[in-house]
């Protein structure tokens, strides 16, 4: 198998013309004994263009890895051709090896597709040049959530191409401008493109749902351009919730001496309409502790919570997503999401 790969300093790009031996059995964990890093592979298939698929940006989110390792396993070796040319690309191979979403050191790999001098960034850009060129059909990001959410798509644009890809996937479809630096926003450009969230990772439920997704991308011929005939939820995502940069978090029942002390159930509140007033938890704190900024970067925490007798509390109707427990991710990335429903 011949790899050829391009140095950024730090980070290097692979790439391999078809699976390398042992892909579809090999643990996620021990991606980094196959791969040198991040790597695109050509799968080539029986028609053209190709589909891009990407993968482990956050190297715990696993479940899109373990779809393809199923979905690809007809082709190993090379005994046989997927219905489309893919081009794969598995993202921080490193991360996935110590089943993390990304080392303290190094930026977020799903925020390095809007340029900038960084190694990974400058890696991103070079993935890009080489996906235009090759005219890519559409383009699939794969996902977990580190709470519960339904399983849904996320696009960038509202046109039919874009609804009718996401559709494969779900009914649920989440439009969304910031952030604007994932990839799915950077494909945006010259190809339809989706990110799909499938639940929590590694669950079974979420890779079969992936595996059939992909099928049925493989198998269309294009994408449609005419507007979608069955039925779909639409959201806009409005505002990211964060923690202020002093704030500690907890959770559970009784409110902690020092800190925010969100309430135990807190991802069950994922997509569900939420009304003012909603009890979310304790600050000890004089304000809230938490931080609402809208699409613009503008701090809009009094537009949605409020601190009332040291309960944090909602100020009006909302539709949170993505809201997580995990306070690694809530360091790393936000807390969650504000949504509204979209009307095109």
């Amino acid at each position: 198998m011949v790899m050829v790969t391009e140095s950024f300093g730090r980070v290097t790009l692979s790439k391999m013309d078809g699976l390398p031996a042992g892909f579809e059995v090999i643990p996620v964990t021990g991606l980094d004994t196959l791969l040198p890093g991040p790597t695109l592979i050509r799968i080539r298939g029986r028609k053209e263009p190709p589909l891009f698929i990407s993968v482990l940006l956050h190297g715990n989110e696993i479940s899109g890895f373990l779809a393809l390792q199923e979905v690809l396993k007809p082709f190993s070796g090379g005994k046989a051709q997927p219905a489309r040319t893919i081009f794969l690309f598995i993202g921080n191979v490193a991360a996935s090896a110590k089943n993390i979403r990304r080392f303290a050191h190094e930026p977020d790999y799903n925020r390095i597709w809007n340029g900038g001098k960084l190694p990974e960034q400058l890696m991103a850009h070079r993935l890009l040049d080489i996906m235009k060129k090759e005219g890519v059909f559409a383009c699939i990001d794969m996902h977990n959530n580190t709470g519960k959410n339904p399983h849904y798509s996320c696009i960038n644009r509202v046109t039919a191409e874009f609804l009718n890809l996401a559709l494969l996937f779900s009914p649920t479809i989440v439009f969304f401008t910031e952030p604007h630096e994932v990839i799915s926003k950077a494909f945006s450009g010259f190809c339809p493109s989706v990110t799909v969230e499938c639940g929590l990772s590694g669950e079974r439920e979420g890779t079969g749902h992936l595996v059939r997704f992909l099928e049925l991308c493989l198998q269309m011929d294009k994408v449609p351009d005419t507007q979608p005939e069955i039925p779909y939820s639409l959201f806009h995502t409005t505002a990211k919730i964060s923690l202020r940069e002093e704030a500690e978090i907890f959770f559970g029942k009784n409110p902690e001496s020092s800190g925010i002390t969100l309430v135990e159930n807190l991802d069950s509140l994922n997509f569900r309409h939420q009304e003012p007033g909603t009890f979310l938890g304790y600050s000890s704190y004089e304000n809230t502790g938490l931080l609402v900024t809208d699409n613009r970067g503008r701090d809009v925490t009094e537009k949605y919570f409020a601190l009332d007798r040291s309960q944090i509390r909602t100020t009006k109707h909302i539709i949170p997503s993505m809201l997580t427990k995990d306070k690694t991710v809530i360091r790393q990335d936000c807390l969650g999401y504000i949504m509204e429903h979209y009307l095109p």
